[in-house]
């Protein structure tokens, strides 16, 4: 018998061609903590951070402008078409990945 009543839910699934570790995603969450650039700080990043090592398959930033020109909700928006913010995202997503590998594997072992 298994231990989990769910046990789907944490075997991996690909969706297009992304394989996902699990199937728990995390849902939009924003969190007002940005530099006068719009870039998450470091305790924004690290709130992010702790989600995805808490172990979801994908973690959604949020409330994220796509288009600055065409105007915004609020002014702790993150700006989806600025090339720094959008970078400035992949590195803290690769960060936030590699982290959360690390720890992935430090379960494996040790069981």
């Amino acid at each position: 018998m298994s231990v989990y009543k769910y046990k789907q839910l944490y075997e991996p699934i690909k969706l297009g061609r992304t394989l996902f570790r699990n199937r728990i995603f995390s849902a939009p969450q924003d969190i007002y903590r940005l530099t006068s650039e719009n870039f998450l700080d470091e305790s924004a990043t690290a709130f992010y951070e702790v989600k995805a090592m808490g172990g979801f398959a994908s973690v959604c930033l949020g409330d994220v402008m796509v288009d600055t020109r065409a105007g915004h909700s609020h002014p702790f928006q993150l700006r989806g078409d600025d090339v720094k913010v959008a970078a400035a995202s992949h590195v803290q997503q690769e960060r936030s990945n590699a982290m959360a590998l690390l720890l992935q594997s430090n379960s494996i072992t040790q069981a």
